[in-house]
């Protein structure tokens, strides 16, 4: 696919350990890929020390801090380009300061005259029916310094009528520099002898007592990975603070070995190590939407654990997903219980339930390796809006 060259403004905040922030960052390394520009706004880039080590190495990909009042000034407004598209990501307002200077009067010049921008919203993804319905619905601005104006949304999604997903693959024969660089040596090695390899990053659910004790007893040897951050200080918590095990080894250790359950806890882990572990993997726990994606991608059984919201609403948006894609009961209960939506017993991990949701989870890839990918989908509505 040929594209026109575009600027793209793209804004971030962070909120909960930096899934928005990964979404963000691959979604723009999709659209440099297709050979566009993209400034990535953020108001805590911190967390790309690891999660993107290298992104600081392209001319094409800028990170820039959160605008603030003495940013973008018109002082130098002049040496400014001009966004074609503005995202504003997952529910983040462009700071009044960006709007002020982006519609300001010293630069609607005889140069600006023929510039058009586009502006979008770019929402949570979601399998609800609802995206469907809202996808590039028009948003006019009622107030404030862009009154007048209007807004995109543009939705993520699993169907055909909503804007697709970021592929596993780059949108073109273009790799981001990121894409260059080899997944860290710890995220792919598994103990030789382990005949099951689990892979854990979650928040904090009770069924994770329950799952720990079920490895420990499964009787073959388990290697289990916990994922840096929460998951790490909450296994770490589970250990220490209850005879759970009987374990008398030191909880604190990198390695744990309890029976014939290896438990290891790792340092951060970058996307391309990410994306490799959930591939080498036999089972994935997954938190988020970035990586709730990346674990459809790897074709391996997995279970995802939704963001709680204190209205509920996001025991819909798991059941919308399991129903879309028609789960086995035994997957549908894994989901439930490990989202503490029934107080159950996790399943019991035996060959032929794992079988079962590994086939699931094949099926569930393959209807959608063909859908367009997402940055072609909003690569496309912008240069209709250009036209």
């Amino acid at each position: 696919m040929k594209n026109t060259p575009f600027l793209w403004d793209i804004f971030c905040q962070v909120v909960d350990n930096h899934g928005d922030l990964g979404v963000c960052w691959r979604l723009s390394q999709h659209l440099v890929a297709l050979g566009h520009h993209v400034r990535l706004y953020v108001d805590d880039a911190s967390a790309l020390t690891w999660m993107a080590p290298h992104h600081q190495d392209h001319a094409s990909l800028r990170v820039l801090p959160w605008p603030s009042d003495d940013a973008l000034t018109s002082r130098h407004a002049c040496s400014w380009q001009r966004p074609h598209c503005v995202i504003e990501a997952f529910g983040c307002e462009l700071p009044n300061v960006y709007l002020h200077n982006l519609l300001a009067p010293e630069l609607q010049g005889e140069e600006s005259r023929a510039w058009i921008w586009t502006w979008i919203n770019l929402e949570y993804l979601s399998a609800e029916d609802y995206p469907n319905r809202m996808h590039k619905l028009a948003s006019p601005v009622l107030q404030g310094p862009a009154k007048g104006m209007t807004k995109w949304f543009f939705y993520p999604g699993f169907t055909t009528q909503t804007g697709g997903l970021l592929k596993k693959h780059w949108p073109s024969s273009r790799q981001p520099y990121e894409a260059t660089h080899e997944p860290a040596a710890q995220a792919l090695t598994w103990c030789a002898q382990a005949s099951l390899r689990v892979f854990v990053f979650s928040y904090e659910p009770r069924a994770l007592k329950d799952l720990l004790l079920q490895l420990s007893q499964l009787g073959r040897s388990v290697h289990l990975k916990i994922s840096a951050g929460r998951s790490t200080v909450f296994t770490r918590s589970l250990l220490k603070s209850t005879d759970l095990l009987g374990l008398q080894a030191n909880t604190q250790a990198p390695q744990v070995q309890i029976k014939k359950l290896s438990i290891e806890f790792l340092d951060p882990v970058d996307h391309a190590g990410f994306d490799a572990l959930l591939q080498s993997s036999d089972l994935n726990f997954v938190r988020g939407e970035d990586s709730w994606v990346r674990a459809i991608w790897a074709e391996k059984p997995f279970v995802w654990q939704i963001y709680p919201q204190d209205d509920g609403i996001h025991f819909k948006k798991i059941s919308a997903f399991l129903t879309r894609f028609e789960a086995p009961d035994t997957l549908k209960q894994a989901f439930m219980v490990w989202n503490e939506f029934e107080h159950a017993r996790f399943p019991s991990l035996s060959e032929e339930l794992l079988g079962e949701w590994a086939q699931w989870s094949l099926q569930v890839a393959r209807e959608l390796k063909d859908r367009t990918d997402l940055a072609i989908q909003l690569s496309e509505f912008l240069s209709l809006k250009q036209a």
